[in-house]
C-alpha cells in the first residue's frame, strides 16, 4: 500500500494522546484523515520531540513515531527528515514537510512542503531586542527575514502554499521556475450550518447584538487591539455582549478586562465545534496584526451566519471583499472601532445581504470537499 510521509514538529500530544490544539496540528489532522480514508493510503508520522521517553503510536491507519534530540533546531528538523527518507526513501512514498518553516532541504521529486502561514510581515513597533534598537535595524530585519523566506521555497521541488496572497508576494523576490512546483491551495472550511439554519438565524435579529472575538490572546492576532476597541464600544452601546474565546499569555488582561464589565464573556471551544459556536453570534472580529494565512476563522465566522470584520492582512484578502461579504479594516484602534461600528447599525436588508453573500463565498469556495479535491489531484501525480 502507498505511504505518506509526514514530517513535522507539532502534531500528536503524547501525554494528553490527542492531536494538539493548534491550526497546523488540525490541518494535519484532516489530511491525514482523507489520505487514509479516501485516497486509502497510510500515514507514518515522524515527529521531533525533547524527550526520550516516547513511543510509537498507532492510531488506526497512522503511525506517529517520536524522534528524541537533545536540543530542538532547524538542524534537528532537517535530522529528522533525512532519518524518515533514509527508512522510507526506497519505496514509492510521498513526503511531507509541514512546514516549509522547518527549512528542511530535499531535490527529490516525491518531497511536498506546506507553505502553512507567513512569519515575517512583523510591523516596526513589535520588533523587539537586538533588532528593535533602531529604525534601521528592523528595516535590516525586514529585508532578511523576507530574503530568507522567499529563498526558502528552492528548498523543495514542490510546495503548497495556503493563499494567493503568499504566492503573489513570492514573485515579486523570485522567478519560480520550471524545476519548482508551487500549487496554491487555499485553507478550508470544515462545515457550514444548513441552509434552513442560516435563514432561522437571520429570522431571530436577536437584541442585543453579540460580538465574538475566538484567537489565540497573543499580541499578533489583535487582542489587546479589540479589547481597547470593546471598551469604547460598550459605552457608546451599552447592552452589546462581547465574547473572548480562546486562551494564551494575554488571558489576565482580558480577565482583568472582563471584571470592568458584566457583558464582557471568557470562554473556550473545541476547534471541532466553532462553526456550531459561532453561530450564536452576530459579529466575529478578527483583528490580525500580522502572521495571519488564508483564516480559518474568518471562514469559520461566516460559514456560520457571522458579519465578518477583519483587518486586510494576510490571506484574509483572499477570502472578504470590502462591504460585500464582511467588512476590512485597517489595523489601528479608531478605524476598528468606527469598521465594527457599521457593522452593529447596519440596516436589516443590507446585513442579510451580507451575511447571506459571506455564507455562500465559503460554502462554495472555501469548502473541505474542495480543499481535498485539490489535494488528490496533487497527490495522484506521484
Amino acid at each position: 500500500m502507498k505511504e505518506v510521509v509526514i514530517v513535522t514538529y507539532s502534531y500528536w500530544d503524547f501525554d494528553q494522546d490527542k492531536v494538539r490544539v493548534g491550526g497546523l496540528e488540525t490541518y494535519l489532522y484532516d489530511l491525514i484523515g482523507f489520505i487514509n480514508d479516501s485516497l486509502n493510503y497510510d500515514c507514518i508520522v515522524y515527529q521531533s520531540t525533547d524527550r526520550s521517553d516516547l513511543s510509537v503510536k498507532n492510531q488506526g491507519k497512522t503511525r506517529i513515531i517520536p524522534v528524541s534530540f537533545p536540543e530542538i533546531s532547524r538542524k534537528s528538523y532537517q535530522f529528522l527528515f533525512d532519518e524518515a527518507f533514509r527508512v522510507h526513501g526506497n519505496s514509492d512514498a510521498i513526503f511531507i514537510v509541514a512546514t516549509d518553516q522547518m527549512n528542511v532541504c530535499s531535490s527529490a521529486d516525491n518531497v511536498i512542503a506546506i507553505q502553512h502561514g507567513i512569519s515575517w510581515d512583523i510591523p516596526y513597533a513589535m520588533i523587539h531586542g537586538f533588532w528593535g534598537r533602531n529604525s534601521f535595524l528592523k528595516k535590516i530585519n525586514k529585508y532578511v527575514r523576507c530574503f530568507v523566506n522567499s529563498r526558502r521555497y528552492r528548498n523543495t521541488r514542490n510546495l503548497v502554499c495556503v493563499d494567493y496572497n503568499y504566492f503573489n508576494w513570492l514573485r515579486t523576490l523570485e522567478d519560480i521556475d520550471a524545476r519548482h512546483n508551487v500549487v496554491v491551495i487555499p485553507n478550508y472550511c470544515s462545515s457550514v450550518i444548513s441552509d434552513k439554519e442560516l435563514e432561522d438565524k437571520l429570522a431571530k435579529n436577536d437584541s442585543p447584538c453579540r460580538i465574538l472575538f475566538a484567537r489565540r490572546f497573543v499580541d499578533y492576532r489583535g487582542t489587546l487591539l479589540f479589547a481597547a476597541v470593546a471598551k469604547r464600544l460598550l459605552e457608546e452601546f451599552p447592552l452589546l455582549q462581547i465574547t473572548f474565546a480562546g486562551t494564551g499569555p494575554l488571558e489576565k488582561d482580558i480577565k482583568s478586562l472582563a471584571e470592568s464589565y458584566d457583558n464582557i464573556h471568557i470562554t473556550s471551544y473545541e476547534s471541532k465545534d466553532s462553526v456550531r459556536f459561532h453561530y450564536d453570534y452576530d459579529i466575529a472580529v478578527v483583528p490580525t496584526i500580522y502572521s495571519e494565512g488564508t483564516s480559518l476563522s474568518l471562514c469559520e465566522a461566516m460559514a456560520a451566519g457571522c458579519i465578518p470584520v477583519a483587518t486586510h492582512v494576510g490571506g484574509m484578502t483572499n477570502i472578504l471583499i470590502d462591504g460585500f461579504n464582511g467588512f476590512f479594516s485597517p489595523i489601528n484602534e479608531e478605524e476598528l472601532y468606527s469598521t465594527i461600528k457599521k457593522a452593529i447599525l447596519l440596516p436589516e436588508v443590507e446585513r442579510e445581504e451580507m451575511i447571506r453573500n459571506a455564507f455562500h463565498v465559503v460554502r462554495n469556495g472555501f469548502s473541505k470537499k474542495k480543499w481535498e479535491q485539490s489535494w488528490k489531484k496533487l497527490l495522484l501525480n506521484f
